[in-house]
């Protein structure tokens, strides 16, 4: 069961986010991904998405290593609140920050009358993501259709190249897992798109040996 997995709760968060936040929402009601450069490119994948006065802003570090990550937030300055460690963060022009080996900062913008639970949100399509990740030898991926539709999901390496077609079929509504083997695949980042009748989402895997 998900609520006795050792990572429940960073996924129970991020589906909470997901649910209240549109930016995050599927297809036309959410906003589109925007990259957000930094001196550390190549290790940080860093981006924003932004719908309505709503506002997410990702970085994600896919090394083994610290990175110290400076960016130009002067296109999305102000207060947000840090998802996973409930704390304040202003971003006001050039930032500096310490993002540690295979870790992650989430920040959520603070609006006033924000809900924890939203109707529409409930409707939309999720992707819960992959576990175990990083993966060695397989991992699973999680997601939930509100109604039966066409899936087709694609295994890209890092550098946007179509490496498989892992799903390509009419599937039901409701929770769905999908193995994955990745025991062939070289120590690297992967991503798994996901295209389901106009939801398309992206999760990233970590391979490593």
């Amino acid at each position: 069961m998900w609520s006795a997995h050792e990572n429940a709760d960073f996924y129970r968060t991020l589906l909470e986010l997901k649910r209240r936040n549109s930016a995050l929402w599927s297809g036309a009601a959410g906003g589109d991904v925007e990259p957000i450069s930094t001196n550390a490119d190549e290790d940080v994948f860093a981006f924003r998405r932004e719908a309505d006065d709503d506002r997410v802003v990702v970085f994600s570090n896919l090394s083994a290593e610290d990175q110290h990550v400076t960016f130009d937030a002067s296109s999305f300055v102000g207060e947000y609140r840090d998802v996973f460690n409930d704390g304040a963060v202003e971003l006001a022009g050039t930032e500096e920050f310490v993002l540690g080996a295979w870790s992650f900062l989430v920040l959520e913008k603070t609006a006033a009358g924000t809900s924890s639970e939203d109707p529409k949100g409930a409707d939309a399509f999720l992707l819960e993501g992959s576990h175990p990740n990083p993966a060695s030898t397989a991992t699973s991926l999680g997601y939930v259709l509100p109604s039966a539709t066409e899936v087709r999901i694609t295994l890209f390496d890092v550098l946007g190249r179509k490496l498989e077609t892992l799903v390509s079929e009419r599937q039901a509504a409701g929770t769905h897992r999908l193995d994955v083997d990745v025991s062939r695949l070289a120590t690297g980042t992967y991503f798994m798109h996901v295209d389901a009748r106009g939801w398309t989402e992206m999760t990233r895997v970590a391979v490593v040996r």
